[in-house]
């Protein structure tokens, strides 16, 4: 119907994740992965049975909790839900940023509370079928976009936009990176960093409404974008989506853009030269 509309990325993208998420020794290895990485973080992962999994049988410990949106929940228990948030956040950045291995499905139903004494509480991440390897060269440049936004540097955003394959809209593409306008993005006159990456303003409802209204407006260059950006960004998009989403049924105790920018600015310290290790540490820590 829509001959201009050019979807067979969503159909390559399948082809490649489908055949690893029905194989369950895939899984497995994820999961063990996963409880390893993050074995000091309070984070934790089912303990797989290898000895009685197979491509078609996985055989996992069983954990006790309930879903993350659970607010009534963790009320009751004692559980401090800008904690959980922050956590969620803080788990998931790492992943992306630090450790380069993200867990690509991060919706309610994978993300469990398991409350322990005190009001204190693990966070347990089930469903590791999908997982993607983040190359350097795209953290890079993805950690390099997010500082050019913090530092409203438009030749250091355009630079990484177009190293991601989506120069030609970089303008655009920061817009939906950061789910608000470029304008806004941009503004020389907010000073502070929370508000101006608070992505959007107002309540949840009243932006999802103007970003339904800025989809259909760049609806064409939208899909021009995600057919010619990096595949490994998709699943990026697709889970900052899901811990904003998560981080609004909270009641949006934390703001989750900007721990993203937190990460970002380190992780491009860390790929940066400076002219000295006093410019770098100052470059790190004194923006925030």
């Amino acid at each position: 119907i829509f001959n201009e509309f050019n979807y067979q990325w969503i159909i390559d993208d399948m082809q490649t994740n489908l055949p690893g998420e029905l194989n369950f020794l895939n899984e497995a290895n994820n999961c063990t992965r996963t409880r390893r990485l993050f074995k000091a973080k309070r984070v934790k992962a089912p303990y797989i049975y290898e000895k009685l999994s197979t491509s078609r049988i996985i055989v996992m410990e069983y954990i006790d909790g309930y879903s993350i949106t659970d607010v009534a929940r963790m009320k009751q228990d004692g559980v401090d839900v800008s904690r959980v948030a922050a956590r969620i956040a803080d788990c998931f950045n790492d992943m992306i940023f630090k450790k380069g291995f993200v867990h690509a499905d991060p919706h309610p139903g994978n993300i469990f509370i398991k409350p322990k004494k005190n009001g204190e509480f693990d966070l347990v991440l089930l469903d590791h079928g999908l997982y993607r390897d983040l190359s350097e060269r795209i953290r890079e440049n993805y950690s390099k976009l997010w500082t050019g936004i913090l530092l409203r540097d438009e030749p250091i955003i355009k630079d990484a936009c177009e190293k991601l394959g989506v120069g030609e809209q970089f303008k655009l593409f920061t817009a939906m990176i950061t789910n608000q306008r470029y304008d806004r993005v941009m503004d020389e006159g907010q000073t502070d960093v929370r508000t101006r990456l608070q992505g959007g303003k107002g309540s949840a409802e009243e932006a999802k409404l103007e970003n339904q209204k800025l989809a259909n407006e760049f609806k064409r260059q939208i899909i021009w974008c995600l057919e010619k950006m990096n595949r490994e960004l998709v699943l990026i998009f697709k889970v900052n989506d899901y811990i904003n989403s998560i981080d609004n049924r909270l009641g949006k105790p934390i703001n989750n853009y900007y721990y993203i920018a937190r990460y970002a600015l380190k992780d491009y310290a860390r790929t940066t030269h400076f002219k000295s290790i006093w410019h770098k540490l100052y470059f790190q820590w004194v923006r925030f």
